[in-house]
């Protein structure tokens, strides 16, 4: 996954912006700068399954709902190196449960009452098999309106002080979802180099 740095500079406060308003940013405030997700009262043996590709939302759908359940575990499995140690507790947070060993699932499943889950692959018949009653919940399709309202609230989280800050035109946002379908990931991956490619030029111009 690429990281594109929360890095401050006298360019971006030019622009009245903290920084690149597509950088990636900390875990905390990732859930608040998504379109509002409706919140799911959790039920014991039941697994909730966000299934969808890369940069579809799953970890943001995640995040959002642990705000109501702060006390569970929310564990991420890296893509490489050592996975955090799953311990037994009445609801976990699990993101990118396909990166758990297959040999090793049935087993865990059996950690917890309830299971919050993000996913590029479908483990429903594993989890029933494990007695859970599966929810899912497919992450697809990107609409401009929707696209509109998450850009805003990452300028918004960017902005240094109430004035001017430069725009994303609609049409740019209409090539993007051209370009990209509903690839979020890569929608703000492109805009986070847009904006980059705005910082060096007005840096170049204040040295």
């Amino acid at each position: 996954m690429i990281v594109y740095t929360v890095l401050p500079t006298r360019a971006f406060a030019t622009l009245n912006l903290h920084w690149n308003p597509f950088s990636e940013p900390p875990l905390e405030d990732r859930a608040h700068l998504a379109v509002e997700i409706p919140e799911l009262e959790l039920q014991t043996k039941q697994a909730l399954l966000y299934l969808g590709e890369k940069g579809r939302g799953k970890t943001t759908h995640l995040l959002k709902l642990h705000q109501s359940y702060p006390e569970a575990p929310y564990l991420h499995l890296p893509e490489f190196g050592k996975h955090p140690r799953i311990p037994r507790a009445k609801i976990i947070f699990l993101d990118e449960a396909q990166r758990l060993p297959h040999l090793t699932r049935y087993f865990t499943w059996q950690k917890a009452s309830t299971w919050v889950i993000a996913s590029h692959e479908d483990h429903t018949r594993e989890l029933e098999q494990a007695g859970f009653t599966v929810k899912k919940i497919v992450l697809e399709g990107l609409n401009l309106q929707k696209l509109e309202a998450l850009i805003e609230k990452r300028l918004e989280w960017a902005r240094r002080s109430s004035g001017e800050i430069p725009r994303v035109p609609k049409a740019k946002l209409e090539a993007l979802l051209e370009q990209f379908g509903d690839d979020l990931r890569s929608i703000e991956g492109a805009l986070y180099d847009a904006y980059q490619t705005m910082e060096r030029m007005i840096g170049r111009h204040m040295t």
